[in-house]
């Protein structure tokens, strides 16, 4: 009724950031890494996942923090 929860957003943005450095963090470490091809397309494909799942949290988010409650107006 009053909207969306400001603070489960910023939270869930700075989980967010956190992430996508850490995402940023493996795709070097996988780029760096002397294994076999297969197991490099693996973890690349894995980190992929992780991505996507950043991506639907980052729209769960967004949309969050656009909803305006029937009281919304008064804070």
């Amino acid at each position: 009724m009053f909207g969306g929860d400001d603070y489960a957003v910023d939270v869930i943005d700075s989980e967010i950031s956190r992430n996508r450095n850490r995402i940023g963090n493996m795709y070097q470490l996988v780029s760096e890494c002397d294994c076999e091809k297969s197991i490099r397309n693996m973890f690349q494909q894995q980190i992929q996942n992780m991505e996507t799942e950043q991506n639907r949290l980052e729209q769960l988010a967004n949309m969050e923090r656009q909803k305006k409650g029937i009281f919304g107006f008064l804070f």
